[in-house]
C-alpha cells in the first residue's frame, strides 16, 4: 500500500538522510539522495512523498504551473524526473517537430522524460475528435508510440 506524506524540502531531506543510515552498505549510494534535494527541491512546500512498492520514493510538487514526479529508488539514488505541462510551456523545438507532423491534432499535455546519463525525451500526447496519439520526440526526431481511434 502506498503511503503519501506531505513535506517540505526540509523534510525531504531529512528522509535522505534517514535512509542513508539505513542501509550503511548503502550509505555511498544514499549521498547522491541527500546532495541532489537542495539543489532540486530548494525550499519549495508541499512536497508529497510516496512509498512505492520497490522500496523506492517518488517526490510530487507542482512548480510554476509544471507537475515534478522525481523517483529513487530504495537505495536513495536518484533514477528519473518527469515533469507535466501543457503546450504553452513546450520547447520551441518540440513545438514545431510536432506541429509540423500533426498540424490537425491539439497537443494535450506533455511529459518532458529526464533519466540519468540520457538525453531529454518528450512524450507527447495529442488528438483530434476521431482520434487520440502519442508521440516521443527527441533530437533525432519524432516517432509514433501509439494511436487510438474514438469509438462512436
Amino acid at each position: 500500500m502506498k503511503k503519501k506524506i506531505a513535506l517540505n524540502a526540509a523534510g525531504a531531506l531529512m528522509i535522505g538522510a534517514l535512509l542513508s543510515f539505513a542501509t550503511p552498505a548503502k550509505a555511498q549510494q544514499s549521498k547522491a539522495l541527500i546532495t541532489h534535494f537542495p539543489a532540486m527541491l530548494g525550499n519549495k512546500s508541499n512536497i508529497i512523498l510516496t512509498a512505492l512498492p520497490d522500496q523506492g520514493i517518488l517526490f510530487n510538487w507542482i512548480e510554476d504551473g509544471r507537475h515534478y514526479r522525481s523517483f529513487f529508488d530504495k537505495a536513495g539514488v536518484w533514477t528519473g524526473t518527469v515533469v507535466s505541462y501543457d503546450e504553452a510551456e513546450m520547447p520551441e523545438w518540440v513545438h514545431r517537430r510536432t506541429k509540423n507532423k500533426y498540424r490537425r491534432y491539439a497537443i494535450r499535455y506533455v511529459n518532458e522524460i529526464r533519466l540519468p546519463e540520457h538525453d531529454v525525451v518528450y512524450r507527447v500526447q495529442l488528438e483530434t475528435a476521431d482520434e487520440l496519439v502519442f508521440t516521443q520526440v527527441d533530437e533525432a526526431g519524432i516517432n509514433e508510440e501509439n494511436r487510438f481511434r474514438r469509438l462512436p
